[in-house]
């Protein structure tokens, strides 16, 4: 099976919202870096580019537009889920 973190999509669908790294880095308290690292890991796992940089950010590819409306299904779904089982 393969594993996959849910928080690389949290991450991106945040700099989908802020539209800049450096600003999803501050939003999510953690180095920029981090930020790029898990965008770039997407990147890869998918073969998609997500992102254009600009000058004044980030925008969304073709791609990065589909993407995120997957993403976003799964993370609800995700959260239907868990909000549907029994607690232990």
């Amino acid at each position: 099976m393969d594993n996959f973190n849910f928080e690389l999509l949290r991450t991106f669908l945040v700099v989908c919202k802020l539209k800049s790294f450096s600003r999803a880095s501050d939003y999510l308290y953690v180095d920029q870096s981090t930020i790029s690292k898990k965008i770039r890991q997407l990147e890869e796992k998918f073969g998609l580019t997500l992102f254009a940089r600009t000058a004044h950010g980030v925008e969304l590819t073709v791609a990065g537009s589909s993407f995120k409306r997957r993403a976003q299904q799964l993370i609800a779904d995700f959260e239907k889920l868990k909000s549907d089982s029994p607690v232990k």
